[in-house]
């Protein structure tokens, strides 16, 4: 059977989830207009609010396409990396407001990835969401500075509350 990608015109089509998934799984995102009145929330508490930077750093370009896709109704600047080589080099010139990290990366462990970000102090008020397939390591993500632990296979709905959730976190403490 041949993998493809999700639809993202049909907001109910599982979009953002792995194309495995997407088909009979029981996975929907939220509809647009419900999406763009929670994003609309969020700037209308103080005024208008800087746009958030939000980096997505995954080995699999199906989490890159549907997470970004998604994460467009917050209106925020979205930038992915495939490596921690590669999000190390984007976050020093980025400077994202929330990392979205897989745990299992080809060139190091999303752990130890957060670890080096968390040490810029020009990335000292970064949130860090995992999203990833592997067991949580309690102990491991805590050491990392991990905020949020997501399991994959995810809900759309899920990850969008916590980067929601997270934006709100850097909102307060920035």
């Amino acid at each position: 059977m041949p993998t493809t990608l999700p639809s993202f015109d049909d907001p109910e089509s599982g979009a953002g989830e792995h194309p495995e998934q997407a088909e009979g799984a029981g996975f929907a995102t939220a509809s647009r207009g419900a999406a763009a009145m929670q994003a609309n929330a969020l700037t209308q508490t103080n005024g208008p609010m800087p746009t958030p930077r939000i980096l997505i750093v995954d080995d699999d370009t199906y989490v890159h396409v549907g997470v970004r896709a998604a994460i467009r109704a917050l209106r925020a600047d979205v930038r992915t990396a495939s490596t921690g080589r590669e999000a190390l080099s984007v976050a020093s010139s980025f400077h994202p407001d929330i990392a979205i990290l897989d745990v299992g990366l080809p060139d190091t462990d999303g752990y130890q990835l957060a670890y080096d970000l968390r040490s810029d102090p020009a990335l000292a008020g970064l949130r860090i969401i995992f999203l990833t397939g592997y067991l949580p390591d309690r102990l491991s993500v805590d050491v990392a500075g991990g905020n949020v632990f997501l399991g994959k296979p995810y809900r759309m709905k899920v990850l969008l509350d916590a980067v929601r959730r997270e934006l709100g976190a850097t909102r307060v403490a920035g």
